[in-house]
């Protein structure tokens, strides 16, 4: 299946994506934008209880409640997925493939014999392309894009943006899990946030803050790109401040229930704060607090006001992961993703070249093989590219960071 994706297209499935790791009840609609974006018969994260005193559960997109609860409740402990999951998901990780698919699990008529492919085949599916998540709150995750017969198994291409999609998918749930996990701590702090290599505040319609954690704190100290003032966050260009103002109204807009929550997508959103030429720009994104968080934490302070939660995202501290991300996924040189990497973090191409100890005339041919190997033409295209496919990185490095922790 070849995949003519618009980064428009590309850019509002993550926005989505993240818009629900802070609200459960927009999951149907990230995965419903995954399924439109990949072209798949469904979206699915199955959670395979870890202990038998807890139920399965399946989150969807266009799949009906009624369908995921008799998958969960009649063919999740037979399904022969779920099982080679379990029985070698940490096997296919360490091989690096990270990725689990038909063909690795059954046979063409093993797949004929089997209850779950039988029932799978009632509802017009066949083939599907999997991958675990660390496992959350005792559940071992599973998500996974579901195929039809005429789509047939799945070929390099959609492996490969199943491998970017799912990396979103992975740090929306750690961080939603994180978040959501803090209803029974005593310090949200000590306990969660602080954990976080991303900057995150907690802040008001108007910019009061009403939480930082460690890393928003030194970035605000630095006061380059984004500041506190008289306790209110705000960005420090004039340009930025106005932008950066009118996302944050629309999310606590939606967060007080002045908007209908169907558009959530379309408010709160990314925003990229200049700094100086020291620095490359930083990376915000905002998204309404609403639901179980902004609802059910009635201990602490936001409780009883509408909010935005920020997440602040530093490229400059992460261009190694970027390297490392651009290499694996479109076989770029170490050159090559190290000069894209400077492109994508806003540097124009001949203060790149200069960084490299390059001549231009060099590195234009390396942007050549770049966007041969990303299938990109423009420059500005690779930037969007880079800047979507930042979130990947820290997605790593906060799990790492997290069972380092011991939480």
């Amino acid at each position: 299946m070849a995949h003519n994706i618009s980064f428009e297209q590309y850019d509002s499935t993550l926005h989505k994506i993240y818009a629900a790791s802070t609200d459960p009840g927009l999951w149907r609609n990230a995965f419903q934008a995954v399924e439109d974006l990949t072209g798949s018969a469904g979206a699915t994260l199955n959670f395979v209880p870890q202990s038998s005193d807890r139920q399965g559960l399946v989150l969807a997109g266009r799949f009906t409640e009624d369908v995921c609860a008799e998958y969960a409740r009649d063919y999740m402990g037979l399904c022969r997925r779920i099982d080679y999951a379990v029985r070698h998901g940490h096997e296919i990780m360490n091989n690096g493939v990270g990725v689990m698919y038909d063909s690795m699990i059954l046979s063409e008529t093993e797949m004929d014999r089997d209850p779950v492919y039988d029932w799978f085949g009632k509802l017009g599916l066949r083939y599907f392309i999997g991958m675990g998540l660390p496992p959350i709150d005792g559940y071992q995750l599973n998500f996974s894009l579901q195929r039809t017969w005429r789509q047939g198994h799945v070929q390099a291409d959609d492996i490969a943006l199943f491998r970017q999609i799912s990396a979103h998918i992975e740090q929306a749930f750690t961080l939603s899990a994180k978040l959501g996990a803090l209803d029974g701590c005593n310090s949200l702090t000590g306990n969660a946030l602080d954990r976080l290599p991303q900057g995150v505040i907690i802040a008001g319609g108007r910019g009061d803050i009403l939480f930082v954690n460690g890393a928003a704190d030194r970035i605000l100290a630095c006061g380059l790109g984004i500041t506190a003032r008289a306790n209110v966050v705000e960005a420090t260009a004039p340009n930025d401040q106005r932008r950066f103002a009118k996302l944050l109204q629309g999310a606590t807009a939606i967060a007080r229930g002045g908007i209908d929550e169907r558009d959530i997508s379309e408010r709160g959103g990314w925003l990229s704060v200049e700094r100086d030429e020291r620095f490359s720009p930083l990376f915000l994104f905002v998204a309404p607090l609403t639901g179980p968080i902004g609802t059910s934490l009635h201990t602490h302070p936001w409780a009883s006001q509408a909010a935005a939660i920020i997440f602040i995202h530093d490229r400059d501290g992460h261009a190694d992961i970027s390297v490392t991300m651009l290499r694996s996924l479109f076989g770029l040189t170490p050159v090559e993703a190290q000069l894209a990497t400077l492109l994508g973090q806003g540097a124009p191409l001949d203060h790149a070249a200069t960084r490299m100890g390059h001549g231009v005339g060099t590195a234009r041919n390396h942007l050549k093989s770049i966007f041969a190997k990303m299938g990109l033409s423009r420059q500005q295209d690779l930037v969007r590219l880079v800047t979507g496919l930042t979130a990947q990185g820290l997605a790593g490095e906060l799990t790492r960071k997290t069972e380092e922790s011991g939480t």
